[in-house]
C-alpha cells in the first residue's frame, strides 16, 4: 500500500511539472503572436515592410524645384520626408499639423488627389471655348476664375482649412478668393501664360503628400540662372522647313504666336572704383517665338514605317533649345509610341487609330548672359486618317 501511494505521488508530480512547462510555452507563443499583430497593425502599410528601416525617397528631388523649395522643408520624421515651411505664404498655415502621422497624411493625400482630378475640368473648359472660337483672353479669364472656385470648393467640408486658404490667398494675392485674371496677366505678361499657369498645382503640397513624382510633368519649374562666365551659347534650334528625312503627309502651319514677358527695368550705370564708367545691363526677355503645327498622318503608312516630323516653328531663340513631352497632358494611347529630340518628333511604326491626338510639349530656351531663359508649353494636334 505504501509503495502504491509513493508511485501515485511521483506520477502526480510529473504531471504537474509537464503542465507547467506546457503553460509556459503557450504564454510565450501568445505574447509573440500579439507582438507581431501590433507591429502589423501600426505599420503605415503592411505591404511595405521597409517603411521604418528606409525613408521614403522621390525620383525627382523636390528641393531642386525653386517653387517647391520655398514652401517646404526637409523633415526626416514626416511620412514622405517633407513638411510645410512655417515661413511659407502658401503652406505656412499647415505647418502646425503632425506630418509624421500616417493617418493624417493619408487623409490629406486623398483630398489632394481629388483636387488634382477636379482640375481636369479646366482642360474641358479650354477645349470647349477654343471650339467656340473664343479669344485667348476670354479663355484665360474663365480658367483662372474657375481654378480659384475649385480650390475654394475643395474645402467645403473643412471650415478650418477654408479659413487657412483664405489667409494664404490674402498674404499672396491680396484677395481671399485667390489671384484675379488681371493679377496674373500683370505678373506673367501674356494671357497664354495665364492659361498655362492655371493648370499648374502647388508642387510643395504634393511633395508633402507623396505625389511629387506622379505630377512632376505638370509643374512649371524655373531653370537655374545662367552663369555669365559660361558665355553665349549658340542657338541649336531655329525655324526650319517642315520637311524631314522620311516621308510624311503635308503639314499645315499655323501663324506664330508671340509670347511676351513683363518689361524689365532699364539698365543702370555703375561706376567702378577705378573711375571707369562701365555699363552693366540686366538680361533681356528672350525673344523666342514658338508656334505649333497641325500634323496630318496616314494610319496605313504608320502601320508599315516610322515617321518623323517637326511639330514646332521656333524663331528668334537666344540660347540653346530643348524640347520634351509632357506625358500627363498627352493623349494616353499615343504616349509610348512617340519620342522627341530637339524639334524632331518620331512616331514609332505600329497601329494607330483614326482620330486626332494631342501631344503636349515643353520648350525650354537656356538663354545666355544677354537674354533670360524661358519655358513655353505648346500642344500639337496630330490627325491620323
Amino acid at each position: 500500500m505504501n509503495a502504491l501511494k509513493k508511485s501515485t505521488a511521483v506520477l502526480l508530480s510529473a504531471i504537474i511539472i509537464i503542465l507547467n512547462i506546457y503553460t509556459a510555452f503557450a504564454v510565450a507563443d501568445d505574447n509573440a503572436y500579439n507582438n507581431n499583430a501590433l507591429n502589423i497593425a501600426y505599420s503605415p502599410d503592411a505591404s511595405e515592410s521597409s517603411t521604418t528601416s528606409a525613408p521614403f525617397k522621390y525620383i525627382h528631388d523636390p528641393m531642386e524645384n525653386p517653387k517647391a523649395a520655398e514652401d517646404i522643408i526637409v523633415n526626416p520624421n514626416a511620412v514622405y520626408g517633407y513638411s510645410p515651411n512655417p515661413g511659407s505664404k502658401r503652406l505656412g498655415p499647415y505647418a502646425q499639423y503632425d506630418w509624421s502621422d500616417p493617418n493624417f497624411v493619408a487623409e490629406m493625400r486623398q483630398e489632394r488627389e481629388a483636387y488634382h482630378e477636379s482640375v481636369k475640368e479646366l482642360y474641358q473648359i479650354k477645349e470647349t471655348m477654343e471650339a467656340e472660337g473664343r479669344s485667348v483672353e476670354e479663355i484665360a479669364r474663365a480658367v483662372s476664375t474657375r481654378r480659384n472656385e475649385i480650390r475654394m470648393e475643395s474645402y467645403k467640408d473643412d471650415p478650418e482649412g477654408l479659413e487657412k486658404l483664405k489667409q494664404s490667398n490674402l498674404a499672396t494675392y491680396g484677395n481671399e478668393n485667390g489671384g484675379t485674371p488681371e493679377y496674373f496677366y500683370q505678373k506673367y505678361g501674356s494671357w497664354e501664360t495665364v492659361i498655362e499657369k492655371s493648370f499648374s498645382t502647388n508642387a510643395g503640397a504634393d511633395a508633402c503628400l507623396g505625389l511629387y513624382d506622379k505630377y512632376y510633368d505638370t509643374y512649371f519649374i524655373p531653370e537655374p540662372a545662367i552663369d555669365p562666365s559660361e558665355g553665349t551659347e549658340p542657338v541649336t534650334e531655329t525655324a526650319e522647313p517642315s520637311e524631314s528625312s522620311e516621308p510624311t503627309e503635308p503639314i499645315e502651319t499655323e501663324p506664330a504666336t508671340e509670347l511676351t514677358e513683363p518689361a524689365t527695368q532699364p539698365a543702370t550705370d555703375i561706376t567702378e572704383p577705378t573711375a571707369a564708367a562701365v555699363k552693366k545691363t540686366s538680361p533681356k526677355p528672350n525673344p523666342i517665338k514658338v508656334s505649333a503645327k497641325k500634323i496630318m498622318l496616314k494610319a496605313k503608312k504608320l502601320k508599315s514605317q516610322k515617321c518623323k516630323v517637326k511639330p514646332l516653328v521656333i524663331k528668334n531663340a537666344k540660347g540653346s533649345v530643348k524640347t520634351s513631352i509632357i506625358k500627363s497632358r498627352t493623349t494616353a494611347s499615343i504616349r509610348k509610341k512617340i519620342s522627341i529630340n530637339k524639334n524632331v518628333l518620331t512616331f514609332k511604326k505600329g497601329k494607330y487609330g483614326k482620330k486626332t491626338y494631342k501631344i503636349a510639349l515643353k520648350i525650354y530656351v537656356k538663354g545666355n548672359k544677354s537674354y533670360k531663359s524661358k519655358t513655353i508649353q505648346k500642344t500639337v494636334k496630330v490627325k491620323v486618317t
